[in-house]
């Protein structure tokens, strides 16, 4: 029993209930040789249906920005949080939301202490 259990099982909770059901592509890599790995060979993808709550870009210091005359407000990339859960995230895997395929720009890991509650995934345009 960890640390951060409750905390998982909240996160787990509430995605599940207010989160979207999207799918991720995870596309396996093997080496065929490994005194070339450059040469890989590209795997069937696995499909799977997870749940993730998205945001709207980032509003940090946008409402600072608003008081400064002449700037332009610019917009982020969309954001997503996904429950730690059997499936891993990767920079390589392809989320698909209302048929849209998106790829990942970044993740990032809310890990105290080597456990996983969430992630964060940013998405490109």
């Amino acid at each position: 029993m960890g640390t951060y259990d409750r905390q998982i099982a909240t996160a787990k909770r509430l995605i599940a209930k207010y989160g979207q059901t999207v799918t991720i592509s995870q596309t396996p890599v093997t080496i065929a040789d490994v005194n070339k790995p450059w040469e890989v060979t590209l795997g069937v993808p696995v499909i799977t249906n997870i749940k993730m709550v998205f945001f709207s870009p980032k509003l940090v210091n946008k409402e600072f920005l608003r008081y400064i005359v002449g700037t332009e407000l610019k917009s982020g990339n969309v954001q997503g949080l996904m429950a730690a859960d059997s499936v891993i995230p990767k920079a390589t895997n392809i989320i698909t939301r209302n048929n849209i395929q998106m790829k990942i720009k970044s993740i990032d890991i809310l890990a105290p202490n080597e456990q996983t509650i969430l992630y964060t995934i940013e998405f490109e345009k």
